[in-house]
């Protein structure tokens, strides 16, 4: 009697490990026109840099000035980018851990390596949608993607 308690002790203690192992697998990313819309409206957005020639550069631009190693007047072209794309993302989709969208990974890409990466991870997401754009350059296409951490 008492090994058969035993085995029915061992054998839910296995099970509650399984099922937390099994809520805890992150949730599939599902693709989102919404947030394709909001990366391509975006890469209009003036933003707070001047080129040598005082050209204000829209954030296409500053995406393509930074790959191209090229500086604002204000300073480093990649960090001017990353404050801008944080800003924006931030403004126009209320990130906040008491928020619906919880958390977000920005990043700015080619072939396998990262211009820009901004990780902003929640730690409570149960749900990811993202959306990505290419921007086609003279080289190779750069990649816009924008992953979005939320809560239902």
């Amino acid at each position: 009697m008492v090994g058969f308690v035993l085995i029915i002790v061992l054998v839910s203690i296995i099970a509650v490990i399984f099922l937390a192992i099994a809520i805890r697998k992150p949730a599939d990313i599902q693709g989102s026109k919404e947030i394709d819309n909001f990366l391509s409206a975006s890469l209009l957005h003036t933003t707070g840099c001047k080129s040598s020639n005082n050209e204000v550069y829209d954030l296409r631009d500053l995406i393509a000035a930074c790959y191209n190693g090229e500086e604002c007047q204000e300073g480093s072209s990649c960090e001017i980018l990353k404050t801008e794309a944080e800003e924006m993302i931030e403004e126009g989709w209320q990130i906040g851990e008491n928020n619906k969208n919880r958390g977000y990974v920005y990043r700015i890409y080619y072939g396998n390596e990262t211009m820009i990466s901004i990780n902003k991870e929640a730690r409570n997401s149960t749900s990811r949608k993202a959306g990505e754009i290419p921007i086609p350059t003279r080289e190779e296409n750069l990649n816009v993607r924008l992953e979005l951490q939320e809560s239902t």
